[in-house]
């Protein structure tokens, strides 16, 4: 059974995955972005990135300017639950819950949470993480 603080597949680029290192490719998986895309740019740079003119993107209209960690976890989050057998939104998916989802993929980011203390990183992993948000931004 798969529990929220599992990484299901989609969060992958599946080219980069490796089962002994769950950050290889961690939060790059084609599907991943392309919600992202739809989401916080508009719906026409779903595939390629690139706008079709119309209205300022959503993101962009709303003070975005660069993929965070809060909004990778909340397209994480939808994602998952469109990719549910649920017919409605709702937090819980038989034993999967989608608020610990979101918070498995903050505490992944080393994100404070509301009352929670963020902890020290090692150097290798404040590295993925830096790197990975520098790769959202080429990509989103």
């Amino acid at each position: 059974m798969i529990k929220a603080s599992s990484f299901p597949m989609f969060l992958y680029d599946t080219s980069k995955y490796d089962p002994n290192n769950m950050y290889s490719g961690l939060f790059q998986g084609h599907l991943l972005v392309k919600f992202y895309r739809h989401v916080f740019t508009s719906p026409s740079s779903w595939d390629k990135g690139i706008r079709n003119g119309g209205k300022p993107a959503r993101g962009i209209a709303n003070g975005l300017k660069a993929p965070t960690p809060r909004t990778i976890a909340y397209i994480a989050m939808m994602l998952r639950w469109a990719l549910s057998s649920l017919t409605k939104f709702e937090e819980k998916d038989q034993d999967f819950c989608l608020v610990e989802f979101y918070r498995s993929i903050l505490l992944t980011f080393n994100e404070r949470m509301d009352f929670s203390n963020v902890y020290e990183l090692n150097e290798d992993d404040a590295e993925w993480v830096d790197s990975t948000l520098r790769w959202w931004q080429g990509y989103a």
